[in-house]
C-alpha cells in the first residue's frame, strides 16, 4: 500500500528535509503539504490521509491546535509532531501522537518513524467480517434503559447490548450496532452519550472511542503511546490509550480489583 502523508511546517528548510526523508521510502506518498495548521485541518477534513507530521510551532493554529480537530475527524490518523522544543513532548503524547520527532531533523529517524507507520498499517488484520444476518441477537439481553439519541430530526433509541462501539468521526459521532450495517449518526458529543451507558459494560478507550468490552477481540500495538482493539461483528475498529490500557486488560479479564 501507499502510505500517504500530509506535511505541516512553516519552516521551508525544515519542510523540505522532512519531505526528501519522506520520499525516499518507497512506499510513501507526500499528498498535502502546507506552513500552518488551519489549512492541514481543511486537507485532512476533505481527503485523509494516512499520516500527518506537524510542527507543533505555527502561526494562527498551531500543531497541538490542529491535532485536537484531526482527532475528533479520523482518530486513526498516525500524528507525528515536529518541534525545536522537547517541553511540549508530553502534551503531544497526551493527543495520541504516533511519534515525535525533535529538531534539527534526523533524516534516518524521520524514515524509521514512516517504516513504523507503514508496518502498522499494512500488518493489521480486521476481525473477521460477519454477515449480519449471522448473527441475530446480542450474547447478553440484560433489561437496560435504552441509549437515546438524536439522529437527522429524529429520536433513535438502541438497545444497549446491541452497540459494539462508538467513534469521532469527521466531527460526527457514529455508533455502531451488530443490526444496522450503517452507524447511527448523532451531533451528541461522546461525554454526554458515555454517561447514560453501562459502565460494567462500556469502557472509554480513548478520547475518541467507548468500546463494549463484550466485544472485544484482539489488541494489536498502534504507534508508541496506543493500541489497535479488534471488535467482533464488525470491521470497524477502535483505539485504547496506554493511559488505560491495564484497567481495560483488567476490565477484560473480569477482575473486580
Amino acid at each position: 500500500m501507499k502510505l500517504k502523508v500530509a506535511i505541516a511546517e512553516d519552516e521551508e528548510p525544515m519542510r523540505i528535509i522532512l519531505k526528501r526523508a519522506l520520499e525516499s521510502v518507497q512506499e510513501v506518498e507526500i499528498v498535502y503539504e502546507t506552513d500552518n495548521g488551519r489549512d492541514l485541518v481543511e486537507y485532512v477534513e476533505m481527503l485523509r490521509p494516512h499520516a500527518v507530521f506537524l510542527d507543533i510551532e505555527m502561526p494562527g493554529l498551531n500543531g497541538l491546535e490542529a491535532a485536537k480537530e484531526i482527532v475528533d475527524i479520523n482518530p486513526e490518523t498516525a500524528l507525528v509532531f515536529v518541534t525545536g522544543y522537547p517541553e511540549h513532548m508530553a502534551e503531544a503524547f497526551e493527543l495520541y501522537a504516533f511519534d515525535y520527532l525533535v529538531k534539527p531533523f534526523n533524516p534516518e529517524r524521520i524514515r524509521q518513524t514512516a517504516k513504523k507507520i507503514l508496518k502498522s498499517a499494512t500488518t493489521k488484520r480486521k476481525a473477521a467480517l460477519y454477515e449480519l444476518t449471522d448473527y441475530p441477537e446480542s450474547p447478553l439481553k440484560p433489561i437496560l434503559p435504552k441509549l437515546a439519541v438524536s439522529s437527522g430530526g429524529s429520536k433513535v433509541f438502541l438497545d444497549q447490548t446491541d452497540i459494539t462501539l462508538i467513534t469521532r468521526d469527521n466531527r460526527k459521532t457514529l455508533i455502531y450496532t451488530v443490526n444496522c450495517r450503517e452507524p447511527v449518526q448523532t451531533n451528541e458529543p461522546l461525554n454526554s452519550i458515555f454517561e447514560q451507558l453501562n459502565k460494567k459494560m462500556f469502557f472509554r478507550s480513548h478520547k475518541s472511542f467507548i468500546i463494549n468490552l463484550n466485544y472485544v477481540e484482539r489488541l494489536d500495538t498502534w504507534g508508541a503511546k496506543s493500541h489497535k482493539v479488534i471488535m467482533k461483528f464488525t470491521n470497524e475498529e477502535g483505539l485504547v490509550s496506554n493511559s488505560v490500557i491495564k484497567e481495560f486488560e483488567r476490565r477484560l479479564s473480569g477482575k473486580t480489583s
